[in-house]
């Protein structure tokens, strides 16, 4: 298993200042990094394996920003990026070169690179250049070296040049953190679909989220407001990170002068928010869970279950913000602060929560927990071979638990710091209150075609671009009534081979849960239709999958043939499979179309800025009868949201435009 390390020498940092702490300040600020102090010049760890880019702040330090190559194994999202702020240029530059090779693990590798690379020329003895670590990068630079503010992150560790970014292992000596008055800083970003942090946040000296637009009073303007406090959900809490390896397989490791033996709470002792655990609960399409006004408007959350007299605390549109002392106004997560403990687990190792989701349309299905324990249990594949990270709280049985690690508090146990991270998935053939809800077919607004992006990946047709999300999305499979539904996380991506655009999901395999119908009306998927033949994109695929094949079919219509594809297991053997077949689901698009479809984008007054989906609008034409199948005809529809004046407090509604792009597909003859 990969290792993790603490980022510095845990015994240099001093007691953390409230206003230096990660999270909410007020209602219109809020703290995306981690502030703190060190007694004295204290050492910089890799947290894990990771490619390095340094750049200077805008005052006379330099930041670090690793890119994992690796991840931890607890959900709550996909690590983009550690960056570590205040770091003294001593460490690692001296004047245009990289600093002497014993200062520290990356000078000396830099140093050794350069050795190798001077041997493969015959040139040299050469000093390296601070190009090799990224700094010369900077909104000032000129040709190759010039990379504004407004840059992505991704771009600068993807940029192709002469020089490669260096790798550096886990716990290795990266460089120094600022001793005595300098505030430095550590941040952790999260991958989230369509959310490309900028060189402006690696260049920072520190990064407080601000909103500028107020609330207002009508849909649209608190839609806006609220929409700025979402990019919230892009980066987490280091102490709460941490907090999270109390249960984590892979465990953490310690590179300091202290003790060998430490626990998890001898390492955040020192911050402020060592007693905080954030509820983040999301919606369908991965923002708060009520961003679309779907879903209600309370929230009950208790310790003990023979209290029936839930707590509930008031917020509209969102979860507020709030600890049993502080309300910090409107954001959109839930903070429990200071907790005792109640009730405890059956390992007595962790401690309970019981939670009821706002329902008020009757329209919740399932709670999925990709963090949060099962009564201090691991969630994951049970002995039925099915995913226990599903919850399915019902009218008469409202309340679903979870559970999350404790220590001793002199003597009373408190919740550490740490997260529960769930997606509520939602009955999508019921009409409900709320401006957008999910459509019947899975695909559905499933792919957001504002959103998904692999422009910098892109090499030229001869090669495979692709950017892929895993748990990006949550999936209902509900084809057959007879049957069990299924639920699951999926990866959502896109690709972009010689021939076409192909987004797609796929199931992840520890987050497959099934649960019995009774009489719900099934939604419909269908297979995707082809243009010439299956691109780069689908062979590459079977080549990583190594168990699967594509079965491609031929459908007559009006002496036309058109091709369509299925992913097929060639073992019988389902282990070997990285992809469940049947739950892999796609659409591909020619570049033309592709292009066609993003003038629509831009010219059909969706609310700039905001997701744009694809759906699907079933035809009446008949192409064919297939047993339980019929073969029909569906068009690609654009769905959104626009603004219209002048309509009182329901000017922010649903945009739906037809594309004019028809693809022949399978449908369930009852759908």
């Amino acid at each position: 298993m990969a290792d993790f390390f603490f980022f510095t020498d845990v015994e240099s940092i001093v007691s953390q200042d409230v206003a230096d702490r990660f999270g909410p300040i007020s209602d219109f600020e809020y703290r995306a990094d981690t502030k703190f102090n060190v007694s004295s010049n204290s050492k910089a760890y890799a947290v894990c394996d990771s490619f390095v880019l340094v750049q200077r702040d805008s005052s006379s330090g330099i930041n670090i920003i690793l890119k994992p190559v690796v991840q931890p194994d607890f959900n709550i999202g996909q690590i983009a990026y550690f960056i570590y702020r205040g770091i003294d240029p001593n460490s690692l530059v001296s004047g245009s070169n990289v600093a002497v090779r014993t200062n520290n693990d990356l000078t000396e590798k830099i140093w050794h690179n350069q050795e190798v690379t001077d041997t493969n020329s015959e040139t040299g003895p050469n000093i390296p250049s601070v190009a090799s670590i990224g700094l010369a990068y900077s909104s000032s630079g000129v040709d190759e070296l010039l990379v504004p503010d407004s840059n992505t992150i991704e771009s600068v560790f993807f940029k192709v040049d002469e020089y490669q970014l260096p790798l550096i292992s886990a716990g290795e000596h990266i460089g120094d953190f600022i001793g005595g008055s300098i505030k430095c800083g550590f941040e952790i970003i999260i991958e989230r679909v369509g959310i490309d942090p900028t060189m402006k946040i690696a260049r920072a000296q520190e990064h407080l989220i601000t909103i500028t637009n107020l609330l207002g009073t009508t849909n649209y303007e608190k839609f806006l407001h609220f929409h700025k406090k979402e990019e919230i959900l892009n980066y987490i809490d280091p102490v709460a990170f941490y907090g999270l390896f109390s249960h984590s397989k892979v465990g953490l490791k310690l590179k300091s002068t202290a003790s060998a033996t430490f626990t998890i709470t001898d390492l955040i002792l020192k911050f402020q928010n060592k007693n905080r655990i954030y509820l983040d609960l999301r919606n369908e399409y991965d923002y708060s869970f009520n961003y679309y006004y779907q879903y209600g408007s309370s929230l009950g959350l208790s310790f003990d279950p023979e209290d029936t007299s839930l707590t509930i605390p008031a917020f509209d549109f969102y979860i507020e913000n709030a600890s049993s002392t502080t309300s910090y106004g409107s954001w959109p997560i839930f903070i429990i602060e200071n907790q005792g403990v109640i009730e405890l687990s059956e390992n007595e190792l962790h401690g309970k929560l019981f939670l009821k989701i706002p329902d008020e349309n009757n329209v919740l299905k399932s709670v999925y927990f990709l963090e949060g324990r099962k009564d201090g249990k691991e969630r994951g594949i049970n002995k039925n071979g099915e995913s226990n990270r599903f919850e399915f709280p019902t009218l008469e049985e409202p309340l679903v638990s979870c559970s999350s690690w404790i220590y001793d508090d002199s003597g009373t146990p408190r919740f550490g710091a740490s997260y529960i991270f769930a997606k509520l998935v939602f009955d999508n053939t019921t009409d409900y209150e709320g401006f957008f809800h999910p459509g019947e077919a899975i695909i559905d607004h499933l792919y957001s075609i504002t959103k998904l992006k692999v422009d910098f990946f892109d090499r030229g047709d001869e090669d495979v671009a692709l950017k892929a999300y895993q748990n990006g999305t949550t999936i209902e499979r509900n084809e057959y009534p007879e049957h069990c539904g299924e639920l699951y996380g999926a990866t959502l991506g896109l690709a972009k081979d010689a021939e076409s655009y192909v987004f797609f999901t796929h199931a992840n395999q520890d987050s497959i849960g099934r649960y019995r119908k009774e009489s719900a009306q099934p939604n419909f998927t269908f297979v995707t239709a082809l243009h010439k033949n299956y691109s780069d994109f689908f062979l590459l695929l079977v080549k990583l999958t190594g168990a699967l094949d594509i079965d491609v079919r031929e459908i007559e219509d009006d002496s036309e043939t058109h091709k369509t594809l299925r992913m097929v297991n060639t073992s019988l053997d389902l282990l070997e499979n990285k992809i469940e077949p049947s739950m892999f689901d796609c659409l591909q698009f020619s570049h033309d179309e592709y292009d066609e479809l993003i003038n629509l984008v831009n010219t059909s007054n969706f609310i700039p800025g905001f997701d744009v989906y694809f759906a699907v609008k079933p035809e009446d034409t008949i192409v064919q009868e297939m047993n339980l199948f019929q073969w029909r005809q569906v068009q690609i529809t654009l769905e959104g949201l626009e603004f219209v004046p002048g309509t009182s407090d329901t000017e922010l509604r649903k945009k739906t435009v037809e594309t004019g792009i028809f693809l022949k597909t399978s449908i369930p003859k009852f759908a």
